[in-house]
């Protein structure tokens, strides 16, 4: 039910996050993590982050290192990136 709900584009990003805090990073593909990166919503974005600096994920550090770097990104996001790396 979770995942349905995170996944859903057709829900606010403000359900999709709240939806986020609960469900395991896990249960996400990586590409389905992208396109809730791609969101133009800041706390949907933070959200993911935050549900990455805890995942276990083979390719969390990858993710996160993009994250940090991408200079189009809000510099708060690519902190929270970084401090997930640390």
């Amino acid at each position: 039910m979770l995942l349905a709900l995170v996944q859903n584009a057709n829900q606010t990003p403000r359900m999709r996050a709240i939806g986020l805090r609960y469900l395991p990073t896990e249960s996400l593909s990586r590409n389905g993590i992208e396109q809730l990166l791609s969101v133009r919503d800041t706390n949907l974005q933070r959200d993911v982050v935050f549900s990455l600096q805890t995942a276990t994920v083979k390719w969390r550090d990858e993710l996160l290192r993009e994250i940090a770097a991408d200079a189009r990104r809000p510099i708060r996001l690519r902190m929270e990136a970084v401090s997930g790396l640390a």
